[in-house]
């Protein structure tokens, strides 16, 4: 309809590739089109240049994704150079597209093996943290008995000093009055 692609100066053409002859329209980009191609382009090279300053910074598992991005770039300025007539290739967008995903989807591979790695390192420190926590608290435990023992102990010694005062108030009254009956 006009609104993307001139179809003002559209042609068929014919591209030689090795024996075979691919057919393709060549046409020219929109007034309207031409800020659309910008942003992509400057879209990806931003994700370009987040990727690879992610993986300078020690992101390693970015690496495939930022080479997927790269690998993207070249196939997107092959695809404008189709469509815009300036030099004749075969199309590569579905190759470019390809080492993206693939690229993508081994990011995430590589991110989820760390990831569970690292989970199971941390299950394994709080399994031993667990068995640690727990001999502790046998431990504590053998200590409480131990102490309510002791305190036991020290009450029925606090009982015994007080019947032993007790019984010898009396034994010391009697043997006052037989001291004073041997006297006289």
């Amino acid at each position: 309809r006009g609104g993307w692609w001139s179809s003002d100066h559209a042609h068929f053409e014919d591209l030689p590739i090795g024996s075979l002859s691919v057919h393709r329209v060549v046409l020219h980009p929109s007034p309207a089109a031409m800020p659309f191609y910008l942003t992509v382009g400057v879209v990806a090279l931003v994700v370009m240049f987040l990727l690879g300053r992610s993986w300078r910074r020690g992101r390693r598992e970015g690496l495939a994704a930022f080479v997927g991005a790269l690998l993207l770039a070249p196939v997107a300025l092959n695809e404008v150079a189709i469509t815009t007539g300036l030099f004749p290739t075969v199309p590569l967008s579905p190759l470019g597209l390809v080492a993206l995903a693939y690229g993508v989807s081994l990011t995430l591979v590589i991110r989820y093996g760390r990831l569970s790695r690292e989970l199971s390192e941390r299950t394994d420190q709080l399994q031993q943290s667990s068995f640690e926590l727990m001999a502790s608290y046998d431990q504590l435990k053998r200590a409480q008995e131990q102490l309510v023992r002791s305190e036991q102990r020290a009450m029925v010694g606090e009982l015994a000093a007080v019947i032993a005062h007790e019984v010898r108030n009396p034994l010391a009254i009697v043997n006052n009055a037989v001291a004073s009956l041997r006297k006289q």
